[in-house]
């Protein structure tokens, strides 16, 4: 766990970046209470951390009268980006980004990646070229160690390349830098023809430059925490796009992030909320599972936590914005049931790992951005104690080498959907809100490592083409058809799974899936897709669930209502009947009745 920490965080980047120049760093009495306050977080078993954010408008708001101009920390950093125009970051035309004839800086943003004139290098730096990602380093690891906290929220501007995205943001030494690292000779004079050629001929080259950048910047400050403090460090970043988005985008790679710093100390906070919740886009509950399941998956060595929606003005915002066919007291169920949904199908996503082994995809909940806002204690109790511990029945698939193979199709735009799987996951969520019975991820970084256990029954490959390329290898098939047969794309839906769910009602869908528990028990858990066209006429859902099991007698306890029934398997296939009243989910568990 970790906090914001009193009296250590001061307001915006600028603040923490140009520390010397605010005041309350140099009270003595300030000082105290602030490593007072770190010291009783650290006892409690909590992290102290301090903010890192920007905003677009935060340059322009620190000079001339604006918001943050008395601050000593933001007046500092204005006047160190004025005088150090040469790092800012430029578009394909050479132009500093983001700015205009009175404010000739933009953001005042300078990218991580950038290298440093040496008189600009941190006091005593040895290591060849300085970057900012090392000054920046610097000067946080020894905030961090006056101020007796351990790390840093990362949020906008310091958790990936902001907006302009990666093939966008060019500058005259990067590009020379990446040209001495790669060997790529970069055709033209200028910046505009070196940033043509590069977006023409080495678009994946330049984005791969991005991403061992942004890996190496997080290294660095760990290092630098660690050395300043003398005790581990904590970072937490927020994720707000898909896997490929990110990379392709922002310039981050989870997997290439763990491979590059301690992966024990950083945490990935995955925003499932953000689509949905405040920029009112259709995405569905599933999406939620599946933002989740594909991030985690994708990267086995990293650590993932999960910031969802929770009961508060933005989601019900959304609710009002998205399900309008519903009013009133109704609106308010559905809301709470896709809150049940999301909660509940997200919190037993499992993933495979690369040690052969199956965890939980999420190692830290959080209610909205803050932890704030209400969700059901209930849910909270079952998620806590039943833990996933194998799978039953398929897993979603996911390829980084599916995700490079489509980037090099579409190397050079910066919209988010064209990256693989596209923004709102909709390969993934059509089949999920259609039935397919998964909750289990896993990735081509686990693949080599999969045991009898955590092998799935089948294989489901959301999409494996674009625009008639192969996205996957023969070899790549030939693995995964070794192990289970696979499944693309629409195949999934008329896939006879060891579970299914059955019902007569042509309006609604219950989805769900299975896992096995710490105590063996088989988990089932089952929702009434909330759909974004849905009406006060939805009614509950009778539902048959049909298990694919060892013949037997079986005992199902309703752990939402507390109730039991019984059901025999023979030749291998039996079930139980149950009512599933509308947008609600069901939590069952079924154990085999042995003979005395």
């Amino acid at each position: 766990m970790s906090t914001i920490s009193w009296g250590a965080d001061r307001g915006l980047a600028p603040q923490h970046l140009f520390w010397e120049s605010v005041p309350d760093y140099s009270n003595a009495a300030h000082l105290k209470e602030t490593r007072d306050v770190a010291a009783g977080h650290l006892s409690d078993g909590v992290m102290p951390l301090i903010g890192l954010q920007l905003w677009e408008d935060t340059f322009t708001e620190s000079q001339n009268g604006g918001e943050f101009a008395s601050l000593g920390g933001h007046k500092a950093w204005v006047s160190w980006v004025k005088a150090h125009q040469q790092y800012l970051g430029r578009d394909a035309d050479g132009y500093v980004l983001n700015a205009d004839s009175s404010n000739p800086s933009g953001w005042g943003y300078i990218s991580p990646l950038m290298p440093l004139d040496a008189k600009d290098a941190p006091a005593g730096w040895t290591g060849g070229t300085a970057h900012y990602a090392d000054w920046m380093a610097d000067k946080l690891g020894r905030l961090s160690a006056l101020t007796g906290t351990r790390g840093y929220e990362l949020a906008d501007f310091f958790d990936g390349s902001p907006h302009s995205g990666v093939m966008d943001f060019f500058n005259s030494r990067m590009i020379a830098e990446f040209s001495a690292k790669t060997g790529i000779k970069v055709a033209g004079s200028t910046l505009a023809q070196q940033a043509a050629d590069i977006i023409d001929n080495h678009p994946t080259q330049w984005l791969d430059y991005f991403v061992d950048g942004w890996a190496y910047g997080w290294k660095a400050l760990d290092e630098a925490i660690v050395k300043n403090t003398g005790h581990a460090a904590w970072l937490t970043t927020q994720v707000s796009f898909t896997p490929a988005a990110m990379r392709e985008f922002a310039g981050v790679d989870a997997r290439v992030i763990a491979n590059t710093m301690n992966e024990k100390d950083i945490l990935f906070n995955v925003q499932t909320l953000e689509r949905f919740e405040m920029q009112h886009k259709q995405a569905p509950a599933s999406y939620e599972q599946a933002m989740l399941g594909i991030h985690a998956a994708r990267a086995p060595d990293a650590h993932f936590g999960h910031m969802m929606s929770s009961s508060e003005d933005d989601y019900w915002g959304a609710v009002n914005s998205l399900y309008t066919g519903v009013t009133g007291t109704v609106r308010e169920e559905l809301g709470w049931g896709r809150l049940e949904q999301t909660w509940l199908q997200s919190g037993w996503t499992m993933i495979a790992d690369d040690q052969g082994g199956v965890r939980r995809a999420a190692e830290q909940w959080s209610r909205s951005y803050h932890d704030w806002g209400e969700v059901k204690q209930p849910w909270l109790d079952m998620l806590r104690d039943i833990v996933p511990t194998r799978p039953f029945g398929p897993a979603l698939y996911y390829s980084a080498n599916a995700e490079k193979a489509m980037n090099a199709l579409e190397p050079d735009g910066n919209a988010i959907g064209n990256a693989y799987l596209g923004e709102l996951l909709e390969p993934i969520t059509k089949l999920h809100d259609a039935g397919a019975t998964f909750g289990y991820y896993v990735s081509d970084a686990a693949l080599p490592s999969m045991t009898k256990a955590s092998t799935p029954s089948a294989w489901i490959i959301p999409q494996a083409t674009y625009d008639g390329h192969n996205l996957f290898s023969d070899a790549e098939i030939a693995a995964l058809k070794a192990k289970a047969p696979v499944l693309i794309g629409d195949e999934a839906l008329n896939y006879h799974y060891p579970l299914t769910f059955t019902d007569k009602d042509p309006d609604a869908q219950i989805t769900g899936y299975g896992f096995y528990d710490q105590k063996d028990r088989l988990i089932v858990v089952a929702s009434d897709r909330v759909d974004f066209n849905d009406t006060a006429a939805r009614k509950a859902v009778d539902t048959h669930v049909e298990l694919q099991l060892a013949n037997g007698h079986y005992t199902v306890q309703d752990l939402i209502h507390n109730t039991t029934q019984g059901f025999d398997v023979v030749n291998g296939v039996g079930g139980f009947d149950t009512t599933i009243a509308r947008w609600d989910t069901g939590v069952f568990a079924i154990t085999h009745d042995m003979a005395a």
